[in-house]
Protein backbone atom coordinates (compact mmCIF):
# COMPACT_ATOMS: atom_id res chain seq x y z
CA UNK A 1 0.00 0.00 0.00
CA UNK A 2 2.67 2.05 0.91
CA UNK A 3 4.01 2.65 -2.69
CA UNK A 4 0.67 3.76 -4.10
CA UNK A 5 0.44 6.99 -1.99
CA UNK A 6 3.04 8.82 -3.52
CA UNK A 7 1.07 12.24 -4.66
CA UNK A 8 -1.32 14.15 -3.01
CA UNK A 9 -2.98 12.90 0.60
CA UNK A 10 -5.45 15.38 1.45
CA UNK A 11 -4.95 17.11 4.81
CA UNK A 12 -8.98 16.20 5.14
CA UNK A 13 -11.45 18.97 6.40
CA UNK A 14 -13.91 17.73 8.69
CA UNK A 15 -17.61 18.92 7.84
CA UNK A 16 -19.20 19.93 10.39
CA UNK A 17 -23.19 20.64 11.70
CA UNK A 18 -24.25 23.64 13.36
CA UNK A 19 -23.91 21.94 16.78
CA UNK A 20 -20.15 21.25 15.94
CA UNK A 21 -21.02 17.20 15.44
CA UNK A 22 -19.55 15.62 12.28
CA UNK A 23 -21.56 15.79 8.90
CA UNK A 24 -21.36 12.08 7.66
CA UNK A 25 -23.25 13.20 4.58
CA UNK A 26 -20.71 16.08 3.86
CA UNK A 27 -17.55 14.15 4.83
CA UNK A 28 -18.78 11.23 2.17
CA UNK A 29 -19.20 14.13 -0.31
CA UNK A 30 -15.94 15.58 0.16
CA UNK A 31 -13.98 12.44 0.09
CA UNK A 32 -15.80 11.58 -3.00
CA UNK A 33 -14.60 14.70 -4.13
CA UNK A 34 -10.89 14.25 -3.49
CA UNK A 35 -10.57 10.82 -4.39
CA UNK A 36 -12.07 11.53 -7.69
CA UNK A 37 -9.29 14.58 -7.79
CA UNK A 38 -6.20 11.43 -7.41
CA UNK A 39 -6.21 11.80 -3.66
CA UNK A 40 -4.20 8.65 -2.49
CA UNK A 41 -4.40 8.96 0.77
CA UNK A 42 -6.73 10.81 3.61
CA UNK A 43 -5.47 12.20 6.94
CA UNK A 44 -8.16 12.52 9.17
CA UNK A 45 -8.10 14.76 12.12
CA UNK A 46 -5.30 17.02 10.96
CA UNK A 47 -4.90 21.17 12.10
CA UNK A 48 -6.80 21.13 9.17
CA UNK A 49 -9.15 18.70 9.90
CA UNK A 50 -9.86 20.72 13.31
CA UNK A 51 -8.61 17.59 15.25
CA UNK A 52 -6.81 18.76 18.38
CA UNK A 53 -10.16 21.06 18.40
CA UNK A 54 -12.93 17.91 18.08
CA UNK A 55 -13.99 16.44 21.69
CA UNK A 56 -12.91 12.55 21.24
CA UNK A 57 -16.31 10.88 20.53
CA UNK A 58 -16.58 12.88 17.45
CA UNK A 59 -12.80 12.35 16.70
CA UNK A 60 -14.37 8.81 16.71
CA UNK A 61 -16.92 9.23 14.23
CA UNK A 62 -14.77 11.23 11.64
CA UNK A 63 -12.00 8.31 11.58
CA UNK A 64 -14.97 5.82 11.37
CA UNK A 65 -17.01 7.61 8.95
CA UNK A 66 -14.46 8.47 6.69
CA UNK A 67 -13.51 4.82 7.01
CA UNK A 68 -16.52 3.96 5.48
CA UNK A 69 -16.75 6.60 2.65
CA UNK A 70 -13.17 6.05 1.59
CA UNK A 71 -14.35 1.71 1.22
CA UNK A 72 -11.22 0.88 0.54
CA UNK A 73 -10.34 2.98 -2.33
CA UNK A 74 -7.41 4.80 -0.15
CA UNK A 75 -6.15 4.19 2.87
CA UNK A 76 -6.98 6.18 6.05
CA UNK A 77 -4.12 8.44 8.12
CA UNK A 78 -5.44 9.04 11.67
CA UNK A 79 -3.90 11.73 13.04
CA UNK A 80 -2.74 11.44 17.10
CA UNK A 81 -2.51 15.08 18.40
CA UNK A 82 -2.56 14.70 22.23
CA UNK A 83 -0.87 15.94 24.92
CA UNK A 84 0.99 13.28 26.36
CA UNK A 85 2.22 9.58 25.70
CA UNK A 86 -0.52 7.66 27.61
CA UNK A 87 -2.67 9.60 26.01
CA UNK A 88 -1.37 8.87 22.25
CA UNK A 89 -1.03 5.44 22.82
CA UNK A 90 -4.65 5.20 23.71
CA UNK A 91 -5.80 6.58 20.39
CA UNK A 92 -3.14 4.25 18.49
CA UNK A 93 -4.40 0.83 19.75
CA UNK A 94 -7.95 2.13 19.06
CA UNK A 95 -7.21 2.64 16.06
CA UNK A 96 -7.58 0.14 13.90
CA UNK A 97 -11.06 -0.72 15.80
CA UNK A 98 -11.83 2.98 13.83
CA UNK A 99 -10.82 1.50 10.48
CA UNK A 100 -7.92 3.81 10.16
CA UNK A 101 -4.76 2.15 8.45
CA UNK A 102 -1.37 4.22 9.24
CA UNK A 103 -1.35 6.66 12.31
CA UNK A 104 0.22 9.96 12.33
CA UNK A 105 1.79 11.00 15.56
CA UNK A 106 2.76 14.75 16.42
CA UNK A 107 4.97 15.09 19.82
CA UNK A 108 2.81 15.29 22.58
CA UNK A 109 2.36 19.69 22.61
CA UNK A 110 1.67 22.18 26.06
CA UNK A 111 4.46 20.26 27.75
CA UNK A 112 7.34 19.87 25.38
CA UNK A 113 9.28 17.07 24.42
CA UNK A 114 12.87 17.35 23.68
CA UNK A 115 16.33 15.95 23.35
CA UNK A 116 15.97 11.80 24.52
CA UNK A 117 12.44 12.77 25.05
CA UNK A 118 11.28 13.12 21.49
CA UNK A 119 13.53 9.48 20.56
CA UNK A 120 11.70 8.07 23.72
CA UNK A 121 7.99 8.95 22.74
CA UNK A 122 8.11 7.72 19.17
CA UNK A 123 9.95 4.71 19.83
CA UNK A 124 7.19 4.05 22.34
CA UNK A 125 4.59 4.49 20.01
CA UNK A 126 5.88 2.75 16.80
CA UNK A 127 6.51 -0.21 19.64
CA UNK A 128 3.02 0.15 20.40
CA UNK A 129 1.38 0.64 17.46
CA UNK A 130 -0.50 -1.96 15.60
CA UNK A 131 -0.45 0.08 12.60
CA UNK A 132 2.34 1.55 10.89
CA UNK A 133 3.19 5.08 11.71
CA UNK A 134 3.90 8.61 10.09
CA UNK A 135 6.25 11.05 11.93
CA UNK A 136 4.57 14.40 11.87
CA UNK A 137 7.06 17.61 12.40
CA UNK A 138 5.10 20.67 13.30
CA UNK A 139 7.27 22.45 15.30
CA UNK A 140 4.79 25.96 14.91
CA UNK A 141 2.14 23.31 16.93
CA UNK A 142 4.71 21.92 19.91
CA UNK A 143 7.66 24.26 19.82
CA UNK A 144 9.56 21.58 19.38
CA UNK A 145 11.57 20.84 15.73
CA UNK A 146 12.32 17.51 14.98
CA UNK A 147 16.07 17.56 13.44
CA UNK A 148 16.82 15.06 10.45
CA UNK A 149 19.22 13.49 12.67
CA UNK A 150 16.34 12.36 15.27
CA UNK A 151 13.94 11.35 11.92
CA UNK A 152 16.96 9.54 9.97
CA UNK A 153 17.25 7.40 13.04
CA UNK A 154 13.88 6.70 14.04
CA UNK A 155 13.73 5.69 10.18
CA UNK A 156 15.75 2.30 11.31
CA UNK A 157 12.42 1.28 12.95
CA UNK A 158 10.40 -1.30 11.10
CA UNK A 159 6.89 0.45 11.66
CA UNK A 160 7.76 3.69 11.21
CA UNK A 161 7.25 4.46 7.41
CA UNK A 162 7.11 8.15 6.53
CA UNK A 163 7.00 11.72 7.82
CA UNK A 164 4.59 14.66 7.17
CA UNK A 165 7.30 17.55 7.35
CA UNK A 166 5.81 20.94 8.04
CA UNK A 167 8.62 23.10 9.50
CA UNK A 168 8.43 25.43 6.09
CA UNK A 169 12.30 24.85 6.34
CA UNK A 170 13.82 23.88 2.59
CA UNK A 171 17.09 22.97 4.08
CA UNK A 172 15.64 20.87 6.26
CA UNK A 173 13.51 18.72 4.54
CA UNK A 174 16.31 18.27 1.61
CA UNK A 175 17.97 16.40 4.52
CA UNK A 176 14.90 14.60 5.13
CA UNK A 177 14.71 13.38 1.78
CA UNK A 178 18.03 12.44 1.37
CA UNK A 179 16.77 9.74 4.54
CA UNK A 180 15.19 7.97 1.49
CA UNK A 181 18.92 7.22 0.07
CA UNK A 182 19.18 4.61 3.12
CA UNK A 183 15.78 3.58 3.04
CA UNK A 184 14.11 4.38 -0.59
CA UNK A 185 10.52 3.27 0.86
CA UNK A 186 10.71 6.01 3.73
CA UNK A 187 7.99 8.38 2.58
CA UNK A 188 8.86 12.04 3.26
CA UNK A 189 5.58 14.22 2.58
CA UNK A 190 5.47 18.01 2.11
CA UNK A 191 2.74 20.49 3.97
CA UNK A 192 3.97 23.54 2.18
CA UNK A 193 2.03 23.89 -0.89
CA UNK A 194 4.12 26.26 -2.58
CA UNK A 195 6.66 24.04 -2.52
CA UNK A 196 5.31 21.01 -3.81
CA UNK A 197 6.73 20.67 -7.68
CA UNK A 198 9.94 21.45 -5.27
CA UNK A 199 9.87 18.43 -3.07
CA UNK A 200 8.82 16.20 -5.68
CA UNK A 201 11.67 17.51 -7.98
CA UNK A 202 13.79 16.80 -5.40
CA UNK A 203 13.00 13.26 -4.85
CA UNK A 204 10.32 13.77 -2.24
CA UNK A 205 6.95 11.75 -2.66
CA UNK A 206 4.19 14.61 -2.68
CA UNK A 207 2.14 16.79 0.13
CA UNK A 208 -0.32 16.23 3.18
CA UNK A 209 -1.90 19.20 1.76
CA UNK A 210 -4.96 21.57 3.12
CA UNK A 211 -5.90 22.70 -0.61
CA UNK A 212 -5.88 19.21 -1.40
CA UNK A 213 -10.13 19.75 -0.12
CA UNK A 214 -10.36 22.70 -2.65
CA UNK A 215 -8.50 21.93 -5.63
CA UNK A 216 -6.88 18.05 -5.87
CA UNK A 217 -6.93 17.73 -9.46
CA UNK A 218 -4.20 20.71 -9.24
CA UNK A 219 -2.80 19.42 -6.84
CA UNK A 220 -2.45 16.05 -8.14
CA UNK A 221 -1.77 17.34 -11.47
CA UNK A 222 1.36 19.47 -9.55
CA UNK A 223 3.07 16.31 -7.90
CA UNK A 224 2.33 14.36 -11.41
CA UNK A 225 4.08 16.57 -13.73
CA UNK A 226 7.31 17.13 -11.21
CA UNK A 227 7.48 13.05 -10.73
CA UNK A 228 7.69 12.56 -14.71
CA UNK A 229 10.29 15.95 -14.81
CA UNK A 230 8.49 17.98 -17.06
CA UNK A 231 9.46 21.08 -15.13
CA UNK A 232 7.60 23.67 -17.31
CA UNK A 233 4.46 22.05 -16.49
CA UNK A 234 5.51 21.80 -12.98
CA UNK A 235 6.10 25.68 -12.75
CA UNK A 236 3.16 26.62 -14.63
CA UNK A 237 1.10 24.44 -12.30
CA UNK A 238 2.88 25.33 -8.85
CA UNK A 239 1.97 29.01 -10.06
CA UNK A 240 -1.41 27.92 -9.92
CA UNK A 241 -1.41 26.93 -6.63
CA UNK A 242 0.70 29.16 -5.62
CA UNK A 243 -2.60 31.77 -6.24
CA UNK A 244 -5.18 29.21 -4.30
CA UNK A 245 -3.12 29.94 -1.58
CA UNK A 246 -4.82 33.05 -1.26
CA UNK A 247 -7.27 31.68 0.46
CA UNK A 248 -5.50 31.16 3.59
CA UNK A 249 -4.29 34.39 4.15
CA UNK A 250 -7.56 36.52 3.30
CA UNK A 251 -8.76 35.88 6.73
CA UNK A 252 -7.62 35.60 10.10
CA UNK A 253 -8.88 32.12 11.16
CA UNK A 254 -7.79 30.32 7.83
CA UNK A 255 -10.29 27.47 8.61
CA UNK A 256 -13.11 29.22 8.45
CA UNK A 257 -12.08 30.90 5.10
CA UNK A 258 -11.77 26.77 4.36
CA UNK A 259 -15.08 26.29 5.23
CA UNK A 260 -16.69 28.97 3.41
CA UNK A 261 -14.96 27.75 0.20
CA UNK A 262 -16.32 24.30 0.62
CA UNK A 263 -19.34 25.55 1.51
CA UNK A 264 -19.16 27.49 -1.92
CA UNK A 265 -18.43 24.16 -3.89
CA UNK A 266 -20.53 22.35 -2.10
CA UNK A 267 -18.79 19.94 0.00
CA UNK A 268 -19.34 21.35 3.37
CA UNK A 269 -21.43 23.55 5.60
CA UNK A 270 -19.47 26.65 6.61
CA UNK A 271 -19.26 25.31 10.75
CA UNK A 272 -16.28 25.63 12.26
CA UNK A 273 -15.39 24.15 16.06
CA UNK A 274 -14.99 27.31 18.43
CA UNK A 275 -12.68 28.99 19.35
CA UNK A 276 -12.26 28.91 15.47
CA UNK A 277 -14.65 31.35 13.89
CA UNK A 278 -16.58 31.39 10.59
CA UNK A 279 -15.69 33.41 7.80
CA UNK A 280 -17.98 37.22 7.80
CA UNK A 281 -20.18 36.99 4.23
CA UNK A 282 -18.42 39.38 2.91
CA UNK A 283 -15.26 37.59 2.14
CA UNK A 284 -17.63 35.47 -0.18
CA UNK A 285 -16.71 37.28 -3.58
CA UNK A 286 -13.19 37.28 -3.02
CA UNK A 287 -13.38 33.46 -2.20
CA UNK A 288 -15.82 33.01 -5.17
CA UNK A 289 -13.97 34.99 -7.43
CA UNK A 290 -10.69 32.63 -6.68
CA UNK A 291 -12.58 29.28 -7.46
CA UNK A 292 -13.56 31.11 -10.30
CA UNK A 293 -10.43 31.91 -11.65
CA UNK A 294 -9.10 28.86 -11.47
CA UNK A 295 -12.17 26.94 -12.99
CA UNK A 296 -13.46 25.07 -9.99
CA UNK A 297 -17.15 26.95 -10.19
Amino acid sequence: MLKDMRGLIPALATPLNADWTVDPKGMKTLIDYVIAGGARGLFVLSSTGEGPLLPDDQREVAVTTAAEAAAGRVPVLMHVPETSTQRVLRWVRQAPELGANYIVSTLPFYLRHVGQQTMDFYQAVADASPLPVFLYNVPVCTGVQVTHEQIAELAKHPNIVGIKDSTLDWRHLQKVVRIKNERPDFLVFNGDEEALASTVLMGGDGGVLGLGNVCPALCTAVCEAADRGDLAEARRLQAELTDMQQMWFCFSCASGALKMTLNLLGLSKPHVTPPLVPAPAELEPFLRELLSRHGLI
